[in-house]
């Protein structure tokens, strides 16, 4: 998976190369999260890249990210936007998929004052769980399109012991200014 696909999933970042990943068929999380510009908007850190963040709609969790990417003729200026929502503690940044009008990457995200720290799902274990019928979706072309999850699955999702997220492997953002 190449940078641009870590921000396929976080408007604090998104927009979807054709890396294997994990869609949902509704946006991951309960309830939208209110994104204040004071702990949201600004310039991030992620390796070499410096993304910037704008809120776009506060009261709509609606977030917009931009970083410049190196490409082989040249540098292009990538733009995403998604949203960030909830399901009690646990905090997700959600995104449409540009290629399937009814998907949403999304990933697991913990927000702090100057960091921010993203998990993504764990394809491969994903596809396991899904064709023997343990989680409810299917696998197309690689990739695993969840159905409507309850609750208790997005709990099971949340748990390290389920080796879901990649845990061992988080993207942190490091807030660099505002």
């Amino acid at each position: 998976m190449n940078l641009k696909s870590v921000f396929v999933l976080i408007s604090v970042i998104i927009v979807l190369t054709g890396c294997e990943s994990v869609m949902t068929t509704q946006p991951m999380g309960e309830t939208v999260v209110q994104t204040s510009p004071e702990q949201w908007q600004g310039r991030w850190l992620h390796h070499e890249v410096v993304v910037t963040t704008t809120v776009l709609d506060k009261e709509n969790g609606l977030l917009q990210a931009s970083w410049i990417e190196r490409q082989g003729d040249g540098i292009d200026m990538e733009v995403a936007k998604g949203s960030v929502r909830a399901t009690g503690d646990m905090m997700f940044f959600v995104a449409k998929d540009e290629n399937q009008s009814e998907a949403y990457a999304w990933a697991r995200v913990k927000k702090e004052d100057n960091y921010l720290i993203m998990w993504s799902p764990n394809v491969e274990q994903f596809k396991i769980l899904v064709e023997e019928g343990t989680l409810p979706g299917k696998v197309i072309d690689g990739s695993v399109l969840l159905d409507v999850l309850k609750p208790e699955t997005i709990e099971r999702i949340d748990d390290p012991a389920a080796n879901l997220l990649m845990w061992n492997a988080p993207d942190v953002f490091i807030r660099i200014g505002n």
